[in-house]
């Protein structure tokens, strides 16, 4: 952090602000948001809230309006992480929950940048173009000195008069050759700062799906589990189910019990509408099944995209 940043900090923190550095992932630049906390201002003095002095007023939410302001990212587009280990910023938590303003890095992403299905916003980037120089072609005016050397009838002084106007004019040039280098010197250097920026909010970005994926995989291997066995347990049913029938027919009803429509457990149910049910659960057993399968795609494609990209 620069003396001027250091100092600027200071100031907003002798102030009573909340000041994040924001990373702008689409363009690089640092955005400076200097978020007043909740207090109140008693005479010449400031003065916290009483309410609770330990817990700060400013809340994301906040943030992302700062955020749309500076950056012309609206706020229902912005997705902002915050990290290591870098997670998403819940709009409706205090900035101080996720440890800021602290030493943690904090990035903004523009969520229509990232998705196929919007249209691409106007782009917002700098253009970085070089400057070029127009150097002098003409020395300074001279000197009162000078006009009396060049109106000698010496030749020695009035060469002198010609000597110093060249010199004029090579410093001239290379002041102008100075101005222009250190100006594209400074442009460079801010894109290479730029660059900077945005590589750490990919290996941000990248860092927060291998966090999404290590997260979705502790979750999806139980569920992938329980859904087999109970799949395995379904299949077994629906397989066997004529058999079950098959099965009630050869159980005799008690004679106080059976008539001559009713001799087994198998004539005291409506076969027909278990068979139609059996045929419904099939049905609806195979729905399931494919829908599950197609999350198991998308799990392992997630899974497989992301440990590329880390690889």
């Amino acid at each position: 952090m620069s003396q001027q940043h250091a100092d600027e900090d200071e100031e907003h923190k002798a102030r009573g602000d909340v000041v994040v550095r924001v990373g702008d992932a689409s363009t690089g630049a640092v955005h400076v948001v200097a978020l007043v906390s909740a207090k109140y201002e008693l005479g010449s003095k400031w003065v916290k809230s009483r309410l609770n002095s330990s817990v700060c007023s400013v809340v994301v939410e906040e943030l992302r309006e700062e955020l749309e302001r500076l950056s012309g990212v609206p706020t229902g587009e912005q997705i902002l992480l915050c990290g290591p280990p870098f997670a998403r910023l819940d709009p409706r938590r205090a900035v101080e929950y996720y440890g800021l303003p602290g030493d943690k890095e904090v990035f903004l992403y523009d969520r229509r940048l990232l998705s196929q299905e919007t249209a691409m916003p106007p782009s917002t980037a700098a253009v970085v173009a070089p400057v070029h120089v127009k150097l002098p072609s003409q020395p300074v005016a001279s000197s009162e000195g000078s006009k009396m050397l060049s109106e000698s009838s010496h030749p020695m002084m009035r060469a002198l008069v010609e000597y110093e106007g060249y010199f004029q004019l090579q410093v001239s040039q290379s002041e102008a050759l100075e101005s222009g280098t250190l100006a594209n010197i400074s442009t460079s250097e801010r894109g290479a700062q730029e660059l900077q920026v945005q590589e750490r909010a990919i290996a941000a970005a990248v860092a927060n799906l291998d966090l999404f994926k290590t997260s979705m995989m502790k979750h999806f291997a139980p569920f992938w589990a329980d859904f087999q066995a109970t799949n395995d347990k379904h299949e077994r049913l629906l397989s066997q189910f004529d058999s079950y029938l098959e099965a009630l027919a050869t159980v005799e009803l008690h004679p106080a019990l059976a008539t001559e429509e009713r001799k087994t457990l198998y004539d005291c149910i409506p076969v027909d509408k278990e068979r139609e049910w059996a045929a419904q659960c099939e049905q609806s057993h195979t729905h399931v099944r494919s829908q599950v399968l197609k999350l198991q795609q998308v799990h392992d494609e997630i899974c497989k995209e992301v440990t590329d990209m880390i690889s």
